[in-house]
């Protein structure tokens, strides 16, 4: 079956061509109801589609175990055609009960159950009176588990050839399971008659041998074997029937037998199934005749395993590695190695670029170093990711299961059919039923963030373990640091603390590291003695750069702060972080050509683009150059259409730039790009955000109320906000979640005042400031400024960490609750309101009121 991690995967999308039929499954013989479709198979990125990897033919899917056989569908649909159009054209040209039974045949196999419906309908139609015909078509639906017609068919078989036996035995079959043994006896009673051995298979009075026993009907049941053992006298010498016959006869207490004597003793212990031995006996001669001509060879054979056992050596540390094992000599080894060992416990010495000691148990079972190709794997300092697979080898076999392993000394499988080589395409599985499961483990080669993220999900503990020894060795991975300090959420706070503090002292200074670590240590409550940590690096070094902008990220004093960036960039001109530090200051006081120009400067200095996150988005549209942004998004998006991202910001600078009209036809385009069942996925959502930006309010707000998910959403409350309904808002319970978020509180408040209700904005204030004193550090300030008795001053406003949009809306609610620097306050927000996402529309109108009256 298709398998995702973290949403990266294979997916199948879509259904066409469906039937169904209800039968037991083949993989948890559970009775459901087993459909079939053809559909697509993709590589999937966030359950996005992005390479198609064909389209399949899915047969008996079933509901509880979600197993099913899959086909390619281009084959399976000519082969399809091919033989059922044959079979068909085969049934037009020359009718007959045969070339039907054929056709009909074909259609179930292809599970076109149907147009075999309607087949057999026909069929028996032209037919009406052919016994052959009913009895074969029952026999056929029986095999495809359609047991609704089957019975009727046998029944109307053997009223149209009341001796045909293939009827009689059919109709047998359903009366001995309905509990009916007198009638299916009946029925059957020609098998009964002295030599029908030598015409007919007697297996139904077997069959119903086995009622009898079963009912306690063991007279009955002796009966049929007696005549069984005159009909087939070989078998009174198999173990399956003396078995049977001698249950029934101790039930009944009888002292002699029906059976014969075994012949042939010896003999017997060589027959197969014929033999009048169990097979547990016949297998233990077999095994002591085994064991006694080749014990000495496999000794020899299982000794010289024992001696010579392999470890493989998997180093991702970049730099040769000296591996010493016990007493023996160290061995250099630089990426993949092996080492030849005895079975036992070993001490494992790693020294060169890390140093680890550990104790190694390379045991095996006597029979296992025959039977299985155990694993034993060394991962020095744990920096190498492996990928453990599971393939199934059938006719239709099953997609295969991958996991990877990380953080990991010692990796140890008892059994690894394929160790560091690619698993064959195919192998040999014997029967055509059969499946043959084969496992892999080979080195997972991929960027140290990738391969962490696509651990996280499986195995959160190693992936932690992986990264911190690949950061060691590499600490300037940027994503790998942001993706490892994002886990701090987690739960992981103070494990990552305390591993990034390991690290501070690291020359020369890695700023991401130190960046990490400050940010980590203020989430967990140890800011305190940050400015204390840095000053002493600064006494040690007062003129490095990299310490002077770290210093001043923790610098409380804004003015200082700037300093201190300054002063970075005056110790090392080729910095860029003191840049980017700048224009994120200049961007929180609004001064959004200052703050261009140096997001621009980093730039060129060569920082990562992901560092500025939406910073550049933010400051071009606010020194409007919104219609430049259409251009360039339009051009990116059309060379990397899975970053949805840019289709935000595509639609924020066609609103902005008084294009609202093509937002909706932008959107079209990049939906027209995903599969059709992705695109029913995201329409909703993303078409109410678009009908927001685009100010199409009762557009929105009906879209919003039509999808369960946008019901009770937070773009639901802003859109009636915007449409000057507070006041309902407010009195709708189904709202209630949103009234966790402190922002969202606030933004009611302001609508409610602005709709003239004072006292209702004045409650939703209070509780707004209540979830702000509880909310996360960065925006815990923001209470104290709205349960000020006084005007708080723009420049203790400006320096909040909090995002431009949360801003403005701050800014306007203090007009509104400040009349006498509405004006200031009125200004700043909009210097703020830049980006056309919620709560843009309810600011605007905001701004726009005066002293004298509400808009």
């Amino acid at each position: 079956m298709p398998t995702t991690v973290n949403g990266v995967g294979t997916h199948y999308y879509g259904k066409k061509n469906r039937s169904a039929r209800t039968a037991p499954c083949h993989s948890c013989h559970r009775v459901a109801n087993l459909e079939s479709y053809d559909t697509r198979l993709w590589f999937v990125v966030i359950f996005i589609p992005i390479i198609p990897l064909g389209r399949k033919r899915i047969i008996d899917a079933c509901p509880f175990c979600r197993r099913h056989l899959a086909a390619n569908a281009d084959t399976y649909e000519q082969s399809k055609q091919l033989q059922i159009s044959g079979s068909l054209e085969e049934y037009r040209r020359a009718a007959s009960p045969e070339s039907a039974l054929k056709a009909h045949g074909q259609l179930l196999g292809f599970r076109d159950f149907e147009q075999a419906g309607q087949f057999r309908r026909n069929a028996l139609e032209r037919f009406p009176n052919h016994a052959g015909l009913r009895v074969g078509l029952a026999s056929q639906l029986e095999h495809f588990a359609i047991y609704d017609e089957a019975p009727k068919l046998f029944e109307k078989g053997l009223a149209l050839e009341p001796d045909m036996p293939e009827a009689r035995v059919g109709v047998a079959r359903w009366k001995m399971a309905a509990g009916d043994l007198a009638g299916a006896r009946q029925l059957l009673d020609f098998l009964e008659a002295p030599g029908a051995g030598q015409h007919h298979a007697l297996g139904p009075i077997d069959v119903l041998s086995g009622y009898y026993q079963r009912q306690g009907r063991h007279e009955e049941a002796l009966e049929l074997a007696q005549h069984l053992l005159r009909e087939l006298p070989e078998s009174g010498q198999r173990h399956a029937f003396r078995s049977f016959v001698r249950k029934s006869e101790k039930a009944l207490g009888r002292k002699t037998t029906i059976l014969p004597p075994i012949e042939g003793i010896l003999r017997g212990f060589f027959r197969g199934d014929d033999s009048p031995f169990s097979p547990w006996k016949r297998r233990l001669l077999w095994a002591g005749l085994g064991v006694g001509l080749l014990a000495a060879g496999l000794f020899i054979n299982n000794e010289y395993f024992r001696r010579h056992r392999t470890i493989r050596v998997v180093n991702a540390c970049e730099t040769p590695v000296q591996i010493k094992i016990d007493d023996e000599p160290p061995t250099s080894i630089t990426g993949m190695g092996s080492l030849t060992v005895s079975e036992g416990r070993h001490r494992v010495q790693v020294s060169g670029p890390v140093e680890e000691t550990l104790e190694l148990d390379v045991i095996a079972g006597f029979f296992d170093r025959w039977f299985k190709k155990p694993a034993w794997i060394l991962n020095p300092n744990a920096e190498a990711v492996l990928e453990e697979a599971t393939i199934y080898y059938a006719e239709h076999p099953r997609p295969s299961y991958h996991r990877l392993i990380a953080g990991q000394s010692l990796v140890v499988r008892p059994q690894i059919d394929y160790l560091f080589e690619d698993p064959p395409q195919s192998v040999n599985i014997g029967s055509k039923n059969s499946e043959v499961t084969k496992t892999a483990i080979r080195w997972f080669q991929a960027e140290d963030d990738r391969a962490f993220l696509a651990t996280l999900g499986t195995d959160r503990q190693g992936a932690l373990t992986f990264a911190e020894r690949r950061l060691r060795h590499k600490p300037d991975q940027s994503r790998l640091l942001t993706h490892y300090m994002g886990q701090a959420l987690d739960g992981s706070a103070p494990r990552i603390e305390e591993f990034l503090k390991s690290g501070l002292d690291r020359k020369p200074v890695v700023v991401p590291w130190h960046r990490a670590y400050q940010s980590v240590a203020e989430m967990n409550g140890h800011d305190q003695g940050l400015a204390a940590r840095y000053d002493g690096y600064l006494h040690s070094d007062p003129k490095s750069g990299a310490l002077l902008y770290l210093r001043g990220r923790i610098e409380p004093d804004w003015a200082s702060r700037v300093d201190l960036y300054r002063q970075a960039i005056a110790a090392d001109p080729k910095l860029s972080w003191p840049w980017m530090a700048l224009g994120a200051q200049a961007a929180a006081e609004a001064r959004w050509d200052e703050c261009l120009r140096c997001i621009r400067k980093a730039k060129e200095l060569g920082i990562e683009e992901e560092n500025l996150a939406n910073l550049p988005h933010q400051a071009r549209m606010a020194t409007g150059e919104a219609k430049t942004l259409v251009n360039e998004y339009r051009t990116r998006l059309a060379t990397d259409p899975t970053r949805f991202i840019l289709l935000l910001q595509l639609c924020d600078a066609l609103a902005a730039s008084g294009q609202g009209e093509r937002i909706m036809s932008e959107v079209a385009a990049w939906q027209n790009r995903l599969p059709a069942e992705v695109q029913s996925q995201i329409a909703g959502p993303l078409r109410a955000l678009t009908l927001y930006q685009s100010g199409k309010f009762e557009e929105c707000e009906r879209l919003c109320r039509g999808i369960p998910a946008l019901a009770n959403s937070s773009l639901h409350v802003q859109t009636l906000l915007a449409m000057q309904k507070g006041k309902e808002v407010a009195a709708d319970p189904s709202f209630e979640k949103n009234w966790e978020k402190p922002l969202i509180s606030l933004a009611l408040s302001l609508e409610l005042s602005l709709e003239g209700q004072p006292e209702e904005s004045a409650r939703w204030r209070e509780r707004a400031i209540k979830k702000f004193e509880t909310a996360t550090p960065l925006i815990r300030p923001v209470a104290k400024f709205l349960a000020s008795s006084e005007p708080p001053a723009l420049a203790d406003l400006s320096r909040l960490q909090i995002e431009v949009d949360d801003k403005a809306l701050l800014c306007a609610a203090l007009a509104d609750r400040f009349p006498a620097k509405r004006a200031e306050y009125q200004a700043a927000a909009s210097r703020y309101n830049i980006l056309r996402q919620p709560p843009y529309h309810l600011v605007s109108r905001a701004i726009q009121a005066t002293s004298g009256s509400k808009p």
